[in-house]
């Protein structure tokens, strides 16, 4: 698994040394750091970085939204939870500028997930029914599955045995 991880590295970097475009280099970039983060979240970080501010210079509103969303997701596995939600904020905004409905439900998960960690569960829930009644509108069975589990999963912590079987 690692061996075929670098070799993807590998490509992705060579693919980088050689795109002059802002599109390409910004999706290159996200690869990578999507390569990496189970190898070197630092890493990982730093190519998303990189490509949001290309995202920024070039206006790309849904390319900054598709940043904001790794980033928030990398800094939640660094336990940067103030920096998580800053992007998680901003990939929000954009979704709802962008009217974007499936990346709202993606943004309003990681806010979820994030209230969850703080210990708002009252914000935790908000966010992923929020999140469940937009997945639920779009069919997306992967959200809708994953939106249940956590619902679940905040009805379990508050001993709510009947509500978590539920969800």
């Amino acid at each position: 698994m690692q061996a075929q991880n670098q070799r993807a590295i590998d490509s992705l970097e060579k693919i980088l040394a050689h795109t002059t475009e802002s599109a390409n280099k910004i999706n290159a970039l996200l690869a990578l750091s999507d390569e990496q983060v189970n190898v070197n979240l630092s890493a990982s970080q730093t190519s998303a970085e990189q490509a949001y501010q290309i995202a920024l210079e070039t206006t790309d509103k849904k390319r900054q939204l598709t940043c904001c969303l790794q980033l928030a997701r990398i800094n939640y596995f660094m336990s940067d939870l103030n920096k998580a939600m800053q992007y998680a904020g901003n990939a929000k905004a954009l979704a709802g500028d962008l009217n974007l409905d499936l990346e709202l439900a993606q943004s309003l998960d990681a806010i979820g997930s994030i209230y969850y960690d703080i210990g708002n569960q009252a914000k935790s829930s908000e966010s992923f029914f929020a999140s469940l009644s937009i997945y639920e509108k779009l069919g997306n069975k992967d959200g809708i599955g994953g939106a249940f589990c956590r619902i679940g999963t905040l009805y379990l912590d508050q001993k709510d045995f009947d509500k978590a079987v539920e969800y």
